[in-house]
């Protein structure tokens, strides 16, 4: 079976959504409370803004990803639902400068990130639309033989 875009699409932003969720909340600040700034995790030499909030956001989203990317239509609908969610996420950080989605701490890095991310997921839901009609896995009918 030859995978989609979106299905390779899910299971490699479903993976690294949930190793960076695991990250903030092993290494950066888990707090749940508002208002959303809170601490820093290091990463490449990079310091990205993070709370317990934002540990939980990626782990959430990236093992749905993988949770469904075996099936064609199950990730093509994820990959439009998520890459719609983090570009929301990314237009909310751009908004506010400093939270996104009114919980999130994230910074400007992280929004260029979101943003990144979102648009990636609804490039692979794109690019695997014209394929939808081989997502189906029901098999038609025999004709029947006359």
């Amino acid at each position: 079976m030859r995978w989609m875009p979106a299905q390779v699409a899910c299971l490699a932003f479903g993976l690294w959504w949930t190793s960076n969720g695991l990250a903030v909340l092993l290494f950066g600040d888990s707090s749940l409370s508002t208002p959303a700034k809170h601490g820093h995790v290091g990463f490449l030499g990079l310091s990205i803004g993070v709370n317990g909030w934002h540990g939980l956001f990626h782990p959430s989203t990236g093992l749905a990803g993988v949770a469904v990317c075996r099936w064609a239509r199950a990730a093509w609908a994820y990959a439009v639902a998520s890459g719609t969610l983090y570009l929301a996420a990314a237009l909310t950080g751009l908004i506010t400068h400093d939270d996104a989605l009114g919980v999130i701490f994230v910074d400007t890095l992280g929004t260029v990130v979101h943003a990144g991310e979102g648009l990636g997921m609804l490039l692979a839901a794109l690019v695997s639309a014209p394929m939808r009609g081989q997502m189906s896995s029901r098999r038609r009918p025999r004709e029947e033989m006359t």
